[in-house]
């Protein structure tokens, strides 16, 4: 589903509330487009993105969530550490369904020396959880940050 902003209506709100909602639940991919060039933004601090409820009636609210998802912001994040002395970690996430790619970025010397040795891997991908097989050792400082997409 495309929407282009600003050209929102009132009766085209519950479709928009709807879109919203399921792409929250890792469902659904919207495509926000506005109607001028492009802009970038500088990165910041990570802020999730406001989700209205199926009943919401302010259409401030829905233009607010529609901006912030054009934006780059999203819900669909995380943090993980990798268990000490086992050999996988299954993380749950509500973003998280069959299908998504999860993307682990390493904030420790550790957690970028477990992705740079090649023994960390994607190895299961469910509705609501996903599992990262890894080396089994007693670092407890092995923590990435991750995106979850599609």
């Amino acid at each position: 589903m495309t929407v282009y902003l600003p050209a929102i209506t009132e009766t085209d709100l519950k479709k928009v509330i709807l879109a919203l909602q399921q792409l929250g639940a890792g469902r659904y991919e919207l495509v926000v487009c506005r109607r001028d060039r492009p802009r970038f933004h500088s990165g910041g601090q990570t802020v999730t993105v406001y989700l209205p409820a199926i009943t919401e009636t302010d259409l401030k609210k829905v233009i607010l969530a529609l901006q912030q998802l054009g934006a780059g912001r999203s819900n669909a994040t995380g943090t993980l550490t990798l268990a000490a002395s086992a050999a996988s970690t299954t993380i749950s996430d509500k973003n998280c369904s069959a299908g998504s790619v999860v993307i682990p970025i390493p904030t420790t010397a550790n957690a970028a020396t477990e992705l740079g040795n090649g023994t960390m891997y994607l190895s299961a991908v469910s509705n609501g959880s996903f599992t990262f097989t890894h080396a089994n050792n007693v670092q407890t400082d092995r923590i990435f940050k991750y995106a979850i997409t599609g």
